[in-house]
């Protein structure tokens, strides 16, 4: 009796406590500015929980048989539809409606049919339930026509989820879990409950492209309904997940349940020598590029597959050597072609699918316990916490309520043990602890009202810490740091190629969004941007959105992180657009799309800065996302490198415009000038017998040419796939590295398609002229511009043209030579238009 008493004591004065410490903490942070992430985040928290969306308890993917014979889906009726309220950044609206639609799945209706009802029955919720209603319908059409659009908002929605995941887990492992059984318990349920609801994104997305029940809102399901032809059940890391470990069996350490002493550093000089083993070597850099991280990450992963007892994937024994190598090779570098848009959202499905998979076996960061305790692997937010959650109930059995203590550990813990699936054990232990109350009071502490806001604020100060970082710090997300970036880190960090690379600092796209957001009149612009389908409105828009561009607010907290980083870089400097949509290797590729400026002084970069960032609001950038279909908000970074003045240009080992085998430079005294199309420039034609074939006068000694040409064609070999490199030569001879591109694939006039018909443009005359000589006639088309022209200026009239009347040029002549890897080349290889020089031809 005394001992209950003092534990009841202790109790009281522990909740009295936590009632006086939530108020200070809820006085504290209404002083504090709340950002618009965090209140995004604060939404996310609150949509948790059954939902119904992609399934019910009859047809879920994980199912636990309960006491009564009844079973409980544990998975995907969790899964809540969260990523088209956040593309429409229309959260608010089903944060609004989750109690009432929550309340309705709860008896046995899906969230299609609960939604259904609110609008027919409920006067105060009809509005809304309408509104949701319409904003997943807009959504869903919108990505079902335009793939690209889709790929690039489910692409932003994982790698969210991966930040977050990462900075969760990092909150928790810097918190101590308590000796005490009942905060113990506490801390993990609001952990996982937490992590849960913020990782919703990436939940919706892993449900969309694994939906069987049929979401009446999904894009995937209705292309699946109308594909042209039979494709593929798995994505491309599917099948290197099966076949990998066999093609790399004499670097796998592991096997069931014993490392053999595998450790990190291990790993490092593993794939140091793995690196410069041709064909392994291509296999485990395409993994790398296709998956966003290294070739550590990867060799890691292939470990995990051998140590993990069942069967997730392949084993090192399944496969001879030889002929695992050989399938990898028939898939690295190459990407499908699509005959219909619904192929395309299909196959972007399976492709998604696979990489989450995939993903599982990795290192979410590196550490030892990745070996010594299986944890910190990838999702460890909720896996981790879930097995630590399980562990604990499982321990401690007294703290089951008394007439199901025997229930759970006989009939329902073997069951969540056979679980392959961390998170689901999870979800259905939250579930009886939350949802049922199966724990008894006594043996779990009093909420911590305000656990929620202290984590999404130190998330947020994570985020804000983490905006700007050094080039060559380790491969991040290409959603992260953009192509630009991605390109150059992938060459310091994954690829065996001695390069000299500038030193330089990334801005990332998390950044500039927090900067956009901030702008609450902006960012609603930016949203309406990209739901739009009609091509004038968005160009309204976007000249709406280049006012506010014009002013925009550059936060004093972000330049102090900036500034002492780039300090070292020197007093001339380049601020470089980074997208998420440049230097890819799909064919959507908006190289010379967004603006560079160069040659800056420090008083100059926040107007380089605003510069960058409202290029991607040009009405060229919409045009051209227009018409490759691709979305509006941006994932943009910027790098920032020092200035090098001297001799430059661009390497590629594959003339877009023409059948040119071997390597082709193009330089002038400056890189830029080649990349802009201005002023004059010099190309060499180098055969594969090594024959030079030079036109123009600059010069570039033999030693710098061997160094160029062997460069492309040593990334290519290791790539197999064709690529451009932008250098430059300083004065003291070091050739520097500025950028790196896997080119276009081959589209189909380059190799085949020829013009029906020819049509001038004189000098002055543009995009009305050109349509309107169109119209004249059908078919193909060979577009002749005489005289001078800006021909950054035209890109815009072509666009509009294909906009309105699809890809009927096949070839642009100009009198004046274009080099070829300028931005209007580029742009002109993206969509498969063979570019000429009149001069050539006479």
């Amino acid at each position: 009796m005394g001992g209950f008493f003092i534990y009841t004591l202790q109790k009281i004065m522990e909740t009295e406590r936590s009632i006086v410490q939530i108020g200070q903490e809820q006085q504290m942070r209404e002083f504090v500015a709340i950002t618009p992430v965090e209140r995004r985040w604060e939404m996310l928290a609150r949509v948790r929980g059954q939902i119904n969306a992609f399934g019910t308890d009859a047809d879920d993917e994980f199912m636990v048989a309960r006491e009564n014979g009844e079973s409980q889906g544990i998975f995907k009726t969790w899964a809540a539809p969260v990523i088209p309220f956040l593309d429409t950044d229309r959260l608010d609206l089903l944060d609004s409606l989750w109690n009432d639609i929550q309340a309705l799945t709860s008896t046995g209706l899906t969230f299609s049919q609960a939604v259904g009802s609110l609008g027919e029955t409920s006067r105060d919720n009809s509005d809304g339930a309408r509104a949701l209603e319409q904003t997943l319908s807009h959504w869903n059409a919108l990505m079902l026509q335009n793939p690209n659009k889709l790929q690039q908002s489910l692409e932003r929605a994982r790698t969210d989820s991966l930040l977050l995941d990462r900075r969760l887990a990092s909150i928790f492992k810097d918190e101590q879990l308590s000796d005490d059984v009942s905060v113990r318990i506490r801390q993990l349920v609001d952990r996982f409950d937490l992590s849960v609801a913020l990782l919703s994104p990436f939940y919706n997305l892993e449900a969309l492209v694994g939906d069987a029940f049929g979401f009446e809102w999904n894009p995937f399901v209705q292309a699946q309904r109308n594909k042209s032809e039979a494709l593929g059940s798995g994505g491309t890391l599917d099948m290197f997940a099966l076949v990998m470990p066999s093609a790399l069996k004499d670097w796998i350490d592991a096997e069931s349940l014993n490392w053999n002493g595998l450790t990190w550093d291990a790993i490092h000089t593993r794939v140091n020598t793995l690196l410069h083993n041709g064909p392994e070597a291509q296999a485990i850099i395409e993994a790398a590029e296709l998956s966003g991280t290294s070739p550590a990450d990867i060799l890691f992963g292939l470990n995990v597959l051998e140590w993990i007892p069942v069967r997730v994937g392949g084993k090192k024994d399944d496969l001879d050597q030889k002929e695992a190598l050989t399938r990898l090779q028939a898939h690295i570098g190459k990407e499908p072609v699509h005959t219909s848009p619904n192929d395309h959202v299909v196959h972007i499905g399976q492709e998604l699918n696979g990489l989450i998979r995939f993903m599982n076996w990795l290192p979410l960061v590196e550490s030892e316990d990745n070996f010594t305790k299986g944890t910190n692997w990838t999702y460890a937010s909720l896996c981790d916490t879930a097995a630590e959650l399980l562990a604990t109930l499982e321990g401690y059995s007294e703290v089951w309520n008394d007439d199901f203590r025997d229930r759970f550990l006989q009939k329902l813990l073997p069951q969540v043990k056979q679980l392959d699936a961390a998170s689901v054990k999870g979800r259905f232990l939250l579930h009886l602890i939350k949802e049922e109350h199966r724990i008894k009071p006594s043996f779990i502490a009093v909420p911590d009202s305000e656990n929620t806001n202290r984590v999404i604020t130190q998330l947020a100060q994570m985020r804000s810490a983490a905006s700007v970082r050094r080039l060559g710090d380790g491969i991040q997300p290409r959603a992260l740091i953009g192509g630009k970036a991605f390109g150059l880190e992938e060459l310091i960090c994954n690829l065996p190629v001695e390069a000299d690379v500038p030193s330089g600092v990334v801005i990332t796209a998390e950044a500039i969004e927090d900067v956009l957001m901030a702008n609450q009149g902006l960012w609603r612009l930016i949203v309406r941007l990209n739901m739009e389908g009609d091509i004038d409105a968005k160009v309204s828009i976007a000249q709406a959105i280049s006012e506010h561009i014009h002013n925009l607010d550059i936060p004093q907290s972000l330049l102090e992180k900036i500034l002492p980083e780039i300090a070292d870089l020197g007093d001339r400097l380049v601020v470089r657009s980074s997208s998420s949509d440049e230097d890819t290797r799909g064919n959507q590729n908006a190289a010379g799309i967004y603006e560079s400026v160069l040659d800056i002084q420090g008083d100059q970069f926040t107007e380089a800065m605003r510069t960058c960032i409202g290029s991607f609001f040009t009405e060229k950038a919409v045009l051209f996302r227009h018409t490759q279909g691709s979305e509006d908000i941006p994932r943009l970074a910027l790098l920032i490198q020092p200035f090098i003045q001297g001799v430059g240009g661009v390497a590629f080992t594959r003339n877009l415009h023409g059948d040119t085998d071997g390597c082709i430079i193009e330089l002038s005294h400056q890189a830029s000038d080649i990349t802009s199309g201005n002023g004059n420039f010099t190309q060499l034609k180098i055969d594969t017998d090594g024959r030079v074939q030079k036109i123009g006068d600059a010069e570039l000694s033999e030693a710098h040419r061997n160094q160029i040409q062997g460069l492309v064609q040593q990334i290519k070999e290791l790539k197999r796939v064709d690529v451009d490199l932008e250098w430059v030569v300083d004065n003291d001879g070091t050739l520097w590295v500025l950028q790196v591109r896997s080119l276009p694939h081959k589209k189909t006039s380059e190799v085949q398609v020829k013009p029906e018909f020819d049509v001038n443009l004189e000098a002055g005359q543009g995009f009305d002229e050109l349509a309107h000589l169109l119209l004249t006639q059908e078919g193909k088309v060979r577009v002749i511009l005489k005289g001078e022209r800006n021909l950054d200026a035209f890109q815009g009239d072509l666009f509009k043209v294909i906009i309105q009347q699809g890809q009927r040029i096949c070839e642009i002549w100009t009198e004046e030579a274009v080099p070829l890897t300028s931005h209007f080349a580029n742009i002109c290889g993206s969509f498969g238009i063979k570019l000429q020089t009149l001069q050539s031809h006479i």
